[in-house]
């Protein structure tokens, strides 16, 4: 089974709700297992946010 999604290039949403900027660093539009993609983690618990670097 394969799974995918599609970052957001909107850097004003991610500012506003993850209070982190995007990449600066390019990205594929759409990210598949093994792909370098963005990712940002938030604990609903907790409300941390977690910023992995791109691989």
């Amino acid at each position: 089974m394969c799974t995918n999604f599609t970052a957001t290039r909107n850097n004003p949403w991610v500012k506003e709700h993850l209070n982190v900027d995007l990449p600066s660093a390019p990205y594929p539009p759409e990210a598949y297992p093994g792909y370098a993609a963005p990712l940002v983690l938030k604990s609903h618990s907790t409300g941390r946010v977690a910023w992995p670097a791109l691989a």
